[in-house]
């Protein structure tokens, strides 16, 4: 009795998602999905456009295996791999920017006059978390791909094996997708008992803005009530203070490079006054704009704005990033080798 499993399109359809061509397609995917994001965070590529399109690419490879394996395979279905890679198909969204990605043509923006200062800090971790969580669910394909290597790949005489060949390799592969799950829970887990813990961060930039802030507010108030000897003190006291903060962060990876004076609308918005006051011509700072906006980090709070490359640390992120799903890689890579030996 035939039924749609038995028809030849089904069975062509396995024999192209098996074939070797597919599979060199779906591992440049994967690793696509894996390293790209990171790799145009570590060149600082400033627009979305280039990696919107590979990732996007990489969305309906990864869509299209999985409907092909759940119309022609009954035991994918539920299945490990069945979660694992609906988990990693979707998460593609979150580093799309047109979908629910981040924009990397947009700041990081702090505003500290509505208090969401810690709940900035959330969100942070909350999307670091989404993020990683998101490529250790495309981890799992690496299992699907080692089978391949010259290494783990067995001939045609090893195919014809007894009974208790089979068994063994069964348990073999029962126990590397339990150690593959436990390794992508573990990656994905861990973060999110820190997320909503005190926000133990560099707290020095929302700080500075504060100091700033005071003395902008006293310069205003000795502009407007039209002492120009007080407006004269209180503009030296804040040009100083801001050289100050420019020396702060001399020696660090990472600080301002601008501050502008101005006022904040109700809704958050700023307004700056170069008219009333240009802090941009009075002091000459170390660090530049960088060029991909998502490594600026903005900070508001009264009369002022401050801006701060965070070049620097995002690159180290990114590295760092790459350093750990290649960790887990290696991991999955050498029990496998062992599991066949």
């Amino acid at each position: 009795k035939s039924g749609w499993l038995d028809s030849a399109v089904a069975h062509n359809t396995r024999k192209f998602l098996r074939g070797k061509w597919f599979m060199g397609v779906t591992v440049f995917s994967l690793f696509a999905a894996l390293f790209l994001g990171e790799i145009f965070a570590l060149a600082q590529v400033p627009s979305n456009t280039a990696l919107d399109v590979l990732l996007s690419l990489v969305f309906v490879v990864f869509a299209l295996e999985f409907l092909g394996c759940c119309a022609t395979d009954t035991s994918y279905i539920l299945g490990f791999f069945f979660w694992m890679d609906l988990l990693g198909t979707v998460s593609m969204i979150f580093d799309i920017s047109f979908m629910a990605g981040i924009d990397v043509t947009e700041p990081f923006y702090v505003n500290r006059d509505s208090g969401s200062s810690q709940s900035n800090v959330i969100v942070v971790r909350a999307t670091r978390a989404t993020k990683l969580g998101a490529r250790a669910g495309r981890i799992s394909r690496v299992l699907k791909i080692l089978r391949f290597l010259p290494f783990l790949m067995k001939s045609e005489d090893d195919k014809r094996v007894k009974m208790a060949k089979v068994i063994s390799n069964q348990l073999t592969h029962g126990l590397s997708t339990r150690v593959a799950f436990l390794t992508i829970a573990i990656v994905v887990i861990m973060p999110l008992f820190t997320m909503f813990a005190y926000p133990e961060e560099d707290d020095s930039m929302g700080a500075w803005t504060q100091l700033l802030a005071v003395d902008a507010t006293a310069f205003h108030e000795a502009w407007t009530s039209g002492n120009t000897t007080l407006t004269a003190i209180m503009k030296d006291r804040l040009v100083s203070e801001a050289a100050r903060f420019k020396e702060f962060y001399k020696h660090i990876s990472y600080g301002p490079f601008a501050v502008e004076f101005g006022e904040s609308s109700d809704s958050g918005a700023f307004t700056p006054l170069p008219d009333e006051l240009d802090l941009g011509l009075l002091v000459g700072w170390t660090f530049s704009g960088p060029g991909r906006k998502s490594s600026m980090r903005v900070v508001t709070q009264g009369r002022i704005q401050t801006f701060f490359d965070m070049t620097t640390p995002k690159v180290q992120e990114a590295g760092c990033n790459i350093g750990l799903i290649c960790f887990i890689i290696l991991i999955m890579c050498c029990f496998g080798l062992l599991m066949s030996s």
